[in-house]
């Protein structure tokens, strides 16, 4: 007797890198495969949207202070729109997220999670229009490129059995 399970050292989990609302949940069952950058769900963070801003604001004052004769000025503007892009990469945004905001200058009213792996969806943890805070699990993947099949053998048969031994199931 056995069963096939998912390999427990290629689960990963889909967490919210902020607070908001789940808007919208492009995978929204259970046993979907993914391939990994798939986008999986939309969500609306103001805490996410606050920062979008910070960084549109911080390259609006940057080309009117970067011909400052003063180099701290200059230096501080330049710093600012560093820790701004800094801010959304540390909220969970890719870096071609940063440069769509930053070319046009407009903060997105929603955030695109993908998957950071291929795999299938073992567990979705929310549904649309829930709240999430920061960390709160989405959905659980597997990986099952590579599987274990965990098998029951008698006391019997012990004798006959050694680590790394090939078997055949079916």
């Amino acid at each position: 007797l056995g069963q096939v399970e998912y390999d427990e050292t290629r689960l990963s989990t889909i967490t919210a890198w902020m607070p908001g609302r789940i808007e919208r949940l492009i995978v929204d069952f259970t046993g979907a495969f993914v391939r990994q950058g798939q986008p999986m769900a939309e969500i609306y963070s103001p805490e996410l949207y606050a920062a979008q801003s910070e960084l549109i604001q911080a390259q609006k004052a940057l080309p009117g202070l970067s011909e400052s004769t003063l180099t701290v000025v200059r230096e501080a503007a330049r710093r600012t729109e560093q820790a701004a892009r800094d801010k959304l990469r540390l909220l969970g945004l890719k870096e071609d997220q940063i440069e769509e905001i930053a070319r046009n200058a407009k903060p997105l009213e929603r955030i695109t999670l993908h998957a950071p792996v291929a795999g299938v969806v073992t567990e979705r943890r929310v549904s649309e229009g829930m709240y999430v805070a920061t960390g709160s699990p989405i959905y659980t993947l597997a990986d099952i490129s590579t599987v274990w099949v965990v098998l029951e053998a008698y006391e019997s048969d012990l004798p006959w059995l050694k680590p790394g031994q090939r078997v055949e199931f079916q």
